[in-house]
């Protein structure tokens, strides 16, 4: 895969070349998408208070509630083929699923593990266990096949050119012969 720089407004707009960003093929097809930028786009590092037990997670909760909420978003318009975006859903369909049966699983584990024990609930409590253990490598698998067919997009410190990583290197070659066609920009 490859990466291009393009300016800010031709991303906005969708005005970049009509070659799918995944496949590098001719199309006239075109997906919106929405990528947090800057400081708070995420908590980091805080999410390993998570191992640090019922502790860990009253600060997690702190953490996240004291943040500021204001989040600012970069939403670009790419050109994709609808091959690449049913891929590309499908991950994202996967990884959700596979969260959904996460918090199940736990949910039931903690409930099970909270009832009186006997051999049916000993029993029920390790197949919680067991749909836990599917469902986190599902959902790791489901994430780098998320993370793997989806464009990566960042804006530079200028705020005029923005970074589109993990492209076809047909639609970096159309986006820079595009550029060098263009007046260049200052």
């Amino acid at each position: 895969m490859a990466s291009v720089t393009v300016f800010v407004d031709d991303a906005v707009r969708g005005t970049l070349p009509g070659v799918c960003a995944r496949d590098g093929i001719a199309t006239g097809d075109s997906l919106r998408t929405s990528r947090e930028i800057g400081g708070g786009a995420g908590l980091g590092i805080a999410w390993l208070l998570l191992l640090a037990g019922p502790i860990g997670w009253i600060g997690l909760i702190v953490i996240s509630l004291s943040r500021s909420g204001r989040v600012e978003a970069l939403s670009v318009q790419l050109p994709m083929s609808g091959p690449a975006y049913r891929r590309m859903r499908a991950a994202r369909r996967r990884r959700d699923r596979s969260v959904l049966a996460l918090i199940l699983g736990c949910t039931t584990a903690l409930l099970l593990f909270a009832a009186q024990s006997t051999t049916l609930i000993q029993f029920a409590l390790v197949a919680a266990v067991v749909v836990i253990a599917v469902s986190f490598a599902t959902l790791i698998v489901g994430a780098v096949q998320y993370d793997r067919e989806a464009v990566d997009v960042s804006l530079d410190a200028s705020r005029r050119w923005v970074t589109l990583s993990n492209v076809h290197p047909q639609f970096a070659a159309a986006c820079e012969a595009d550029q060098a066609s263009r007046p260049q920009r200052v």
